[in-house]
């Protein structure tokens, strides 16, 4: 995820909690919590951000397939695409796979896109263990108010098998203190 340091200066209204929000920077920053780890971006291009599966509406389905040689599976990377209108949002994310894996996640914190414009949420989850060759893995983004999804998009992360370090978590928590630097 080191091309996610090229976006640490873009700018993102973040709304949810008024606590962790009011009076915070612009710029963009990482949320972690019940170990997930997420963001919201502009609705930038970039190549890196282009996922395995993809949907036009807010859910999609897929089977886990076979583990590249010498890699295991650590977790998926979750995306979409976003509009908001009204004053008040709602929404959260479900994943379910067919082995009985059930979640769901309402972040704290999530970017407000400008009117007329779209916010990407990029967010980790550290489940590979629980996901086995040709489980079906559901994910449904869930709008309760005000969210109107664009895309929806889902890709898989995988780690050498010998590696014990998680580099995406390092990465992503490199990246968090950067910002954290320049905040201060």
């Amino acid at each position: 995820m080191k091309w996610l340091e090229e976006y640490q200066y873009h700018e993102v209204c973040l709304v949810g909690d008024d606590e962790l929000t009011i009076g915070r920077s612009r710029l963009i920053q990482m949320l972690y919590e019940f170990d997930i780890t997420s963001t919201s971006l502009p609705d930038i291009k970039d190549p890196n951000m282009t996922p395995e599966y993809i949907s036009k509406s807010s859910s999609l389905s897929f089977d886990i397939p076979p583990c590249p040689v010498n890699k295991r599976l650590k977790g998926i990377n979750v995306t979409f695409k976003y509009a908001l209108s009204g004053e008040y949002w709602a929404w959260f994310c479900k994943i379910n796979t067919t082995n009985g894996v059930d979640l769901m996640y309402n972040p704290k914190v999530f970017g407000k896109p400008e009117s007329g414009e779209l916010c990407i949420w990029l967010s980790y989850w550290p489940i590979g263990n629980a996901l086995n060759n040709g489980d079906t893995v559901n994910v449904s983004i869930v709008g309760l108010s005000g969210l109107e999804v664009h895309e929806c998009g889902v890709s898989l992360v995988y780690s050498d098998q010998e590696t014990l370090e998680n580099n995406m978590e390092w990465e992503l928590k490199k990246f968090w203190e950067d910002i954290w630097m320049n905040l201060n």
